[in-house]
């Protein structure tokens, strides 16, 4: 019976991402159902046991078993929840880190033509890669708006994380009360 339910996790965890990709399954959504499949069965099979779901006949199954059937599903599905969301979370934290050295230089280049913040904010805006591109353009689009450079660049540790605190401190800084770049270690060899 254990592992008949296994299985039939399985089989259901394939069938879902078969119906997800419209019945046409490809990379990279196979790769990324085995290695979820890697995590969903040995979950599984931890909250069915876990759940005492193997401890009477079938046959003289009654309401509680039933909610314990119930509640086993739940957590199961809860749990990989879980994990998928801090996966995600982990992923994009490290883009971010992976990403942050090409914008900084992005704005060195910039700060470094001429541009103030807000003109190097906008030309640079378009040429960052993701997730940068959408934070900064939700930036631009604030100061669009009326807020002040300085006050929207406050937002983008909200959006990307602790990470590129550094990079809108600084630009801040030199926002709001003019101070070089290289002096607040934007700049790379400490000159202007």
């Amino acid at each position: 019976a254990f592992g008949h339910d296994v299985f039939a996790a399985a089989v259901a965890w394939v069938g879902l991402y078969w119906l997800r990709s419209n019945l046409d399954l490809h990379e990279p959504q196979l790769t990324d159902m085995w290695r979820t499949l890697a995590w969903v069965l040995p979950l599984q099979a931890a909250v069915f046991l876990v759940f005492g779901l193997y401890r009477g006949l079938w046959r003289f199954a009654s309401l509680p078993d039933l909610q314990r059937i119930v509640l086993a599903a739940g957590v199961g599905a809860w749990g990989f929840g879980v994990w998928r969301c801090r996966q995600r979370e982990r992923a994009e934290r490290d883009l971010v880190q992976r990403t942050l050295p090409e914008v900084v230089d992005l704005f060195v280049v910039g700060i470094g033509a001429g541009l103030n913040v807000p003109l190097a904010l906008r030309a640079i805006a378009p040429l960052c890669p993701a997730p940068f591109d959408g934070a900064l353009h939700a930036t631009v689009a604030e100061t669009d708006l009326g807020t002040r450079t300085a006050d929207a660049l406050e937002a983008l540790p909200t959006r990307l994380g602790e990470t590129v605190r550094p990079l809108s401190s600084a630009l801040i800084a030199s926002e709001r009360y003019g101070v070089p770049l290289y002096t607040v270690g934007l700049g790379g060899s400490g000159g202007a």
